[in-house]
């Protein structure tokens, strides 16, 4: 190796000073420095092989400056054969090309090295990522039931996401929990739960508005069917919900939920051991689902017609059935279970309840013909207000003079009823401060010394309880002079409901301890304040009262046995603690399962919340419902203008009635859906100014229907009152300008026609309905119930309908003085202020 050393030049020497090299010497500095570079990057060993392939080794070790700038010629360009040596002029420029080709191949080789190095790394991640998969099919095959990392975090975060919740919606916190509290419907509940409580249940298609409780009642009646000794449900029969907008379906039945779907192995996919081997996998639907129960289907008048279709052949096979083209009934590789789906189908047996907004002529008439119809009625504005009134009680707000009378006037739904309420007490809370807020509830929740707390226990002064009533409550609890915490009082959030605790046994004795309570310690009683009455010694709660703090775990350990406690009796109550002795949780957990089922004493009865001299933070309000009772919100008119001007509503029917009789101007009744409405229908007569060349005018846009009512009016009212319709000029004009679809404001318009050429006054109390022949007679006409909703909404207090829809309508429907007449003139005598519309017509001046 020294040859190499004497060859690419030696570092040592004694001289520190180095005399400047000449041309000469720079250029054998220079082609040192070369081989240099090339043994740095190919390595010594490697250097000399090469050399000796490209017969360089003695050209390397001559002395010739030419012939060693030949070798390295050999060696980069890899040319043994290469000759004759440069010239001395041809070295430099020679050495610069190398010095350019060694830093081209130094570069390329980096880039290389480290191209080299990333694929190694992916390919050992990817070697590991592949044994780790290895080894987690492994681990699952041997331990099916067994959960990965990775997924164990995914259930983790979705637990996470479960534990996170805003607030309660007004509609969750105030539907119906029973039949009483659903209004208005009670011929439809009636109906609803007949239907299903018999031994023979019928499918069933409930029409009417939105926000008048067909869902709910629905599900109130199934349960209320499972009670009845006679209803096919069992207990565990279930209630199957789906929307009918949304239910969509494949033609090829790879889609859909409502009925099932066949998935098959090559497109859509199947069980891993299904689709090794090909075999279609049936994935059973709703009607499945729902089998021993009710399918609940919202809003079946928008279900596709098809879907509805095939929605018969379950309904009358009870039972699902599916195919598929890749499915082989003599493949034995066919689990027997997929063979019965595809042989013999699912099973499907429940009861089909249908619920739509939309008219009956939206729905297959062959559905139709095998369901059960129930109407549910449009609510009246006394239903709204009873509806307004509880949903008020339940929120603990006062309403202010006529704010549920105002809402009534704005809407027909109960649903929205309740939300223009809950915005307008939005709007009330929002009035008020945070320190008028906490003002108002520390004062409320914090009695005076010596009165009596609402939660029946005597406070003593500063707020403390006495040991007696303390005791009494035995609550496992240990009060001290310190402040209890807000984390030791929020275990017991929604604990409480449904309580009911026996009258206190002894008298509150004096109380043991007069320190305070933080205001966060109320914060925990969030959701906890419905229906509580405590101070009883039979409720075996073991409240001890010491000097000592009250542990986490003391109270920990009720969080879950306080929800409908049934008290136990006098003798098998808990011992109270000596004092400073701790209750663990333990004791309070072995309660828990014998204070099931209790009721409460009162339907405001109220936790037992402690009571301190502190302020009460903001935290207090968020679910506590006794706090919001104490802030008093008020809700005013103001509110509900506020509301209804920023949603954009209108009074939904302004009253029309009045008692001031009119000449000319008569209330018909007409139908829009599930709701009646008043046609106010006005006429005007002048005589003609030639006798016998009168004109009648009549609104183009009422249709053609109502124009032919107008020319039966002209004969029958020559019939009647014996004038001629041509000797005046009329005008009958329909207030609004609506398309009246229909002969039914016949007899409307003959009054109005009567009225106007006679002058005789028309009652505005009074509404009729009817189709007007020839002879004068009224005939019957359809919706008669709607119309008498509408004749209500307007005011009306007496409703004249044809005698052959009798039957159509109950006596005093609505309120309402219904008369059923058969003519004209018995139509007249209800609807005319007087007779002078029988005065005789006036005989014509002699010239």
């Amino acid at each position: 190796m020294s040859f190499f050393k004497d060859l690419f030049g030696s570092h040592g020497g004694t001289s520190d000073v180095l005399p400047a090299p000449t041309g000469e010497t720079a250029l054998d500095i220079e082609i040192a420095a070369i081989f240099r570079m090339l043994a740095d990057m190919m390595g010594t060993e490697n250097l000399v092989i090469q050399a000796g392939k490209m017969n360089a080794m003695a050209l390397m070790r001559s002395e010739n400056r030419r012939e060693r700038v030949l070798a390295l010629m050999r060696i980069l360009e890899e040319d043994p054969m290469l000759a004759p040596p440069p010239s001395e002029t041809e070295i430099p420029e020679i050495l610069v090309r190398m010095t350019e080709e060694i830093a081209r191949i130094r570069v390329r080789r980096d880039l290389e090295d480290r191209i080299e190095r990333k694929v190694t790394e992916k390919l050992e991640q990817d070697h590991e990522e592949y044994v780790e998969d290895i080894r987690r099919q492994v681990i699952s095959e041997e331990s099916p039931g067994a959960e990965s990392p990775h997924d164990k975090k995914k259930r983790e975060d979705l637990e996470a996401l479960e534990n996170i919740r805003l607030t309660q919606s007004v509609m969750e916190l105030l539907r119906p929990q029973n039949f009483d509290e659903i209004i208005g419907q009670e011929r439809a509940v009636r109906s609803l739960m007949a239907k299903l409580s018999s031994p023979y249940p019928q499918h069933l298609l409930l029409y009417g508005p939105p926000g008048v409780g067909k869902t709910t009642a629905a599900r109130l009646v199934l349960e209320a069917a499972k009670k009845r000794a006679v209803s096919p449900f069992g207990e565990s029969a279930p209630f199957v919900e789906t929307d009918g907008t949304t239910l969509r379906w494949d033609p090829r039945d790879m889609t859909n939920p409502l009925l099932g779907s066949v998935h098959d192995p090559i497109y859509q996919g199947a069980q891993k051991s299904l689709a090794d081997s090909g075999v279609p996998e049936p994935k059973p639907g709703l009607v499945t689902e729902a089998h021993g129960g009710i399918l609940f289907i919202d809003e079946i008048g928008e279900m596709d017609e098809m879907l509805q279709n095939k929605l018969l052949k379950v309904l009358e096979d009870k039972r699902a059935y599916f195919e598929s083209a890749y499915y082989d009934p003599d493949d034995k590789r066919v689990p027997p279970y997929i063979k019965k789906l595809f042989e013999e189908g699912a099973p499907a047996d429940f009861v089909l309840i249908g619920a739509t907004t939309r008219d009956a002529d939206h729905i297959n008439p062959a559905l139709r013909s095998r369901c059960a119809e129930i109407y549910f009625e449009p609510l009246t504005p006394a239903h709204i207000l009873r509806i307004v009134e509880n949903a008020a009680r339940r929120l603990h707000v006062t309403l202010g003079e006529g704010v549920a009378e105002l809402i009534s006037e704005y809407t027909i739904e109960g649903r929205k009823a309740i939300n223009i309420l809950a915005d307008a007490y939005s709007l009330a809370v929002n009035r008020l401060t945070d320190p008028e807020i906490e003002e108002i509830v520390s004062r409320e929740t914090n009695a005076a010394d010596g009165l009596e707390d609402r939660s029946g226990i005597r406070l003593a002064p500063g707020g403390g309880i006495p040991k007696g009533a303390a005791s009494d409550t035995a609550r496992g609890t240990k009060l001290s002079d310190e402040n209890v915490s807000r984390e030791t009082i929020g275990e017991e959030e929604k604990s409480k409901q449904g309580l009911k605790m026996a009258a206190p046994d002894t008298a509150p004795a004096k109380p043991e301890f007069g320190g305070t309570v933080s205001r966060e310690t109320i914060g925990g009683e969030r959701e906890s304040t419905h229906g509580l009455k405590f101070g009883a010694s039979d409720t075996a709660r073991g409240t001890q009262v010491s000097g000592g703090g009250v542990s986490h775990e003391t109270i920990e350990g009720e969080n879950e046995s306080k929800r409908g406690l049934k008290p136990a009796a006098p003798d098998a109550t808990s011992a109270e603690p000596e004092s400073g002795e701790t209750v663990s949780r333990e004791t309070i957990e072995d309660e828990g399962d014998s204070k099931q089922g209790l009721k409460s004493d009162a339907a405001d009865a109220v936790p037992d919340t402690i009571v301190s001299g502190g302020a009460v933070s903001r935290e207090t309000i968020g679910g506590n419902s006794e706090a919001l009772r104490a802030l008093s919100v008020v809700v005013t008119k103001d509110d509900i203008y506020e509301v209804v001007q920023v949603s954009r509503l209108y009074p939904f029917g302004r009253k029309k009635a009045s008692d001031t009789p009119a000449v000319g101007r008569v209330f018909g009744l007409g139908v829009a859906g599930f709701l009646g409405s008043i046609i106010e229908i006005e006429a005007v007569a002048f005589p003609a100014a030639e006798k016998g060349k009168g004109t009648v005018r009549f609104n183009e846009t009422a249709g053609s229907m109502a124009k032919d009512s107008v020319f039966n009016a002209a004969a029958v009212m020559r019939r009647l009152t014996g004038r001629d319709l041509h000797d005046y000029d009329i005008h009958v004009n329909v207030i609004g300008g609506g398309n009246i679809d229909g002969p039914s404001a016949g007899t409307a318009i003959l009054t109005a026609i009567v009225s106007a050429v006679t002058g005789a006054p028309i009652r505005q109390d009074v509404a009729v309905t009817g189709e007007i022949s020839l002879q004068g007679e009224i005939k019957p006409v359809g919706g008669v119930f709607e119309k008498a909703y509408g004749a209500r909404q307007a005011g009306i207090t007496t409703l004249i309908i044809p005698w052959e829809n009798e039957k159509d309508i109950p006596e005093e429907h609505l309120g309402l003085d219904i008369r059923r007449l058969k003519h004209a003139e018995e139509a007249f005598d209800v609807l005319f202020a007087n007779d002078a519309w029988k005065a005789p017509v006036p005989e014509e001046k002699s010239a």
